[in-house]
């Protein structure tokens, strides 16, 4: 059974959802953040994780809605992820942090035009940011990604007719007239608005699926394999910036969940697992579905995070060997 699935023992939490509108850094922050250094690996990249623990492993051999799947519940192989593997970063961090992507800035893919940013928060103590990011493009016709809101649908088409020079309504479709695939359909329903609302959509469209490829049965019952809704299940909270977009889950948030994380700490080493996440397509207009990213994690030595100091900006040697 999936152990973002299973039921906790007590009410789970009510996800608390939040979304930073502007991110106009004050001028503390720009101070911290350029004081990020790095006293292990390179001073360019505090916090990345060695790539000899992760990898792209493609589509990975997922299952995922077929073009009929409202009718036929057949799921299908999946094609390629939309998205690349840009990056992935391990860092233990004093508590749980949001917006980690506002602190080690090298998470971002500046030659993208959106990096979409995956935090897992590891409860601890120590507690452990793992994040991994995927770079690709903006659907057509939709405003670059900048500190303050994505504007709305229904004025994206008005932005785009104002910068060809023609006459703009809030009515008016996006510039590319064309037919959205439901990939790009699905990105630009997830990325639009903000409040709780907003929230809310996301949280009923947000889907990881895992795959254990190697490691023992406890660990393979504890994972199992089944797709999860995030936002339905662990705290989640939705974070935006220049050029990325950010998905913060806190796996802490529900008991079971923290429980099976730690069981799967302890064995990382010995693990090999592979991780898929897409937006759910739950009408005919947003089927088939399409993988937005895939990661593979090997053999992964978690003692090998750096501690990254949130208020100093200084990333120190890990604690623990």
């Amino acid at each position: 059974m999936n152990f973002f699935l299973r039921r906790p023992s007590f009410k789970a939490q009510k996800s608390d959802v939040a979304i930073k509108a502007s991110d106009s850094f004050s001028a503390a922050n720009s101070r911290m953040v350029s004081r990020v250094v790095s006293t292990v690996g390179t001073d360019a990249d505090p916090g990345l994780l060695d790539p000899v623990f992760y990898s792209c492993p493609g589509n990975g051999g997922f299952k995922i809605r077929g073009a009929n799947y409202l009718k036929d519940k057949r799921k299908v192989a999946a094609s390629e992820p939309q998205f690349r593997l840009a990056s992935v970063h391990l860092v233990e961090v004093p508590q749980p942090t949001f917006d980690i992507a506002r602190l080690l800035p090298n998470i971002r893919d500046p030659k993208a035009d959106l990096t979409f940013v995956l935090q897992l928060m590891v409860p601890g103590p120590p507690h452990l940011a793992l994040t991994i990011a995927w770079s690709g493009s903006l659907p057509a016709g939709h405003p670059a990604m900048a500190p303050q809101d994505l504007i709305p649908a229904a004025m994206a088409g008005a932005a785009c007719a104002a910068a060809n020079g023609a006459a703009a309504t809030a009515a008016e479709p996006a510039c590319n007239k064309a037919p959205a695939s439901p990939f790009s359909q699905l990105l630009t329903r997830f990325l639009e608005g903000q409040g709780e609302e907003a929230d809310r959509r996301r949280h009923t469209g947000f889907k990881l699926i895992p795959s254990v490829v190697q490691a023992s049965w406890i660990i393979k019952q504890a994972v199992g394999q089944k797709p999860v809704l995030l936002g339905q299940k662990l705290t989640t909270k939705y974070f935006r910036g220049p050029g990325y977009f950010e998905v913060d889950v806190d796996v802490g948030s529900s008991r079971s969940a923290a429980a099976a994380v730690s069981l799967v700490s302890g064995a990382t080493k010995s693990m090999v697992i592979d991780m898929a996440v897409l937006f759910e397509g739950q009408t005919p207009e947003q089927l088939p579905e399409n993988l937005l990213g895939t990661v593979r994690f090997s053999h992964l030595d978690m003692k090998t995070a750096p501690f990254f100091d949130t208020q100093t900006g200084i990333m120190h040697p890990p604690r623990r060997s």
